[in-house]
């Protein structure tokens, strides 16, 4: 499988010399991000053919299999910025889904318009999405099990966004592993701190309209956000010690000896 640790772990080290993880980032700030990626292939699907690839400038790649790449990007960039890192479930992509890798599924979903079908995998992610940030907010990115008895957490979650990818692009005939390497590679050459992330992002993340987007993609199961406010602002205040901390000690390292 070509979505794997070793992959994940060059997307990371991409990501973090071009200044994205500069600073912490919110659980909040990285599911928005990815969610807004969701709605770039569908900007794309609007005009273009779902395996069309272009360039308005020369350099950077266009198209609806450059902003799915886009998405495992976002998803394989968190796993290894993880402490400590998200292994890849390769089995779990690799294996046959009852209801999704077989004939009858895939007949019904090339007949329908390309805008269509990716907007129901689009409302169909982000439920998982959703879910993803109540369980980040009660246990972040531990496997745990319910009182039912059922094993839960960001890693099922986000691991089911990735084959839901993989499947999309199975049914538009995209050759994602293509597509992928060519964008991560465009990436890495992109200029340095070309995109740093400031301290605001960590304080500022507005959590009721994280919660009202949600609500207005019709996500009605989606009620913590009470805790996921409390989770967040001892967050912060873990991360503002840390920092005023480590401001401490360099001012200390740098005071003239006696």
């Amino acid at each position: 499988m070509y979505i794997n640790n070793e992959l994940r772990d060059v997307v990371h080290q991409i990501a973090v010399s071009k200044g994205f993880w500069d600073n912490v980032r919110p659980y909040e700030l990285f599911t928005e991000n990815l969610m807004a990626e969701f709605d770039e292939v569908l900007e794309e699907l609007k005009t273009n053919e779902p395996t069309r690839v272009y360039s308005k400038d020369g350099i950077k790649p266009e198209g609806a299999p450059t902003e799915l790449a886009d998405i495992v990007i976002f998803i394989l960039d968190y796993f290894g910025g993880c402490n400590p890192k998200i292994d890849i479930d390769e089995d779990y992509l690799l294996q046959p889904d009852e209801y999704y890798k077989n004939d009858a599924y895939y007949k019904k979903a090339r007949k329908k318009k390309p805008y269509d079908y990716f907007s129901e995998i689009k409302k169909e992610c982000f439920g998982h999405i959703s879910k993803s940030l109540y369980y980040y907010a009660i246990n972040q990115n531990n496997i745990f099990t319910d009182c039912d008895g059922n094993v839960k957490g960001v890693p099922l979650e986000l691991h089911f966004v990735l084959k839901r990818i993989l499947e999309v692009c199975e049914v538009f005939g995209i050759n994602f592993e293509k597509e992928l390497i060519d964008k991560i590679r465009f990436n890495g050459s992109r200029p340095a701190k070309y995109r740093v992330v400031g301290d605001s992002e960590l304080l500022e993340t507005d959590y009721v309209k994280v919660h009202q987007e949600l609500l207005k993609a019709g996500f009605g199961m989606y009620k913590q956000i009470d805790e996921i406010i409390k989770a967040r602002s001892l967050k912060n205040a873990e991360v503002l010690k840390n920092r005023e901390e480590s401001s401490r000690l360099s001012e200390n390292s740098q005071l003239p000896k006696k």
